[in-house]
């Protein structure tokens, strides 16, 4: 009688074998199959935005581990600024809220010293490169 239900046991352990080793195996397929370019150890992805009155804005993000973006202004200022919480899009602060650079989609734009103070605007995206 033991031997009989010990072949049970035996199956059920190498079903949920089976379904541990899928469950593990899918997280690592789906990373294969992520479109961003890894170059090198830096995954990054480039994108220029153009604004209102001559302005624009080129932005570097990191996808893998989503912190920071790195900004080049057309007026000659280089940032770096660090991801902040945002209920839509894309919003990275400074840690006093006086630089605030938002994105959603294609667009983006960005207040200075308040959060009426618009000093690039109706920003879109022209090119993006990895």
């Amino acid at each position: 009688m033991h031997h009989r239900n010990s072949q049970p046991a035996t199956s059920l352990r190498n079903r949920i074998q089976t379904v541990l080793t899928v469950v593990v195996a899918v997280p690592g397929l789906l990373q294969c199959a992520n479109p961003v370019n890894l170059a090198g150890s830096d995954a990054s992805k480039e994108v220029t935005f153009f604004c209102r009155a001559g302005k624009s804005i080129e932005a570097r993000f990191y996808p893998q581990d989503d912190t920071r973006v790195d900004l080049k202004l057309s007026d000659g200022r280089n940032l770096s600024v660090p991801h902040a919480i945002s209920a839509d899009g894309a919003r990275y602060a400074t840690a006093d809220e006086s630089f605030v650079f938002w994105n959603r989609g294609r667009t983006a734009f960005i207040t200075e010293g308040s959060p009426d103070r618009e000093t690039y605007s109706d920003c879109v995206e022209e090119h993006a490169a990895n």
